[in-house]
């Protein structure tokens, strides 16, 4: 049977490839900016051929729409549901789905 991805969390459960780019590690602290402007490009490049990112290699300053690419469709019924049960977002510390209440408000200063 066909997979529904309304029914799971993650909008990319059923995927070809994983690309994850592991080698942007540097011991030369003077190519830091070279290093996260070649992932950054790399992922500017390629996300046209992606339906989707894995919220497992999120990083911390990724930003809300790579966030909200990995649920997907999904986001919006996740968000509803994080205003139900953590309306205060204490859940936070790692890539955040935001209450809905809170994702209209940042949405209309964005």
């Amino acid at each position: 049977s066909k997979e529904n991805n309304t029914y799971v969390a993650f909008f990319v459960s059923a995927i070809l490839f994983l690309v994850n780019p592991r080698n942007t590690q540097w011991t030369d602290a003077n190519e830091q900016e070279l290093h996260i402007n070649w992932a950054r490009n790399f992922w500017n490049d390629t996300v046209r051929f992606t339906n989707g990112a894995s919220i497992n290699f999120l990083g911390v300053d990724e930003g809300m729409d790579r966030v909200k690419l990995s649920f997907g469709t999904n986001y919006d019924r996740l968000s509803r549901i994080k205003a139900t049960y953590d309306p205060n977002n204490l859940f936070r510390l790692n890539a955040n789905i935001l209450p809905a209440e809170t994702n209209v408000e940042l949405s209309a200063t964005l």
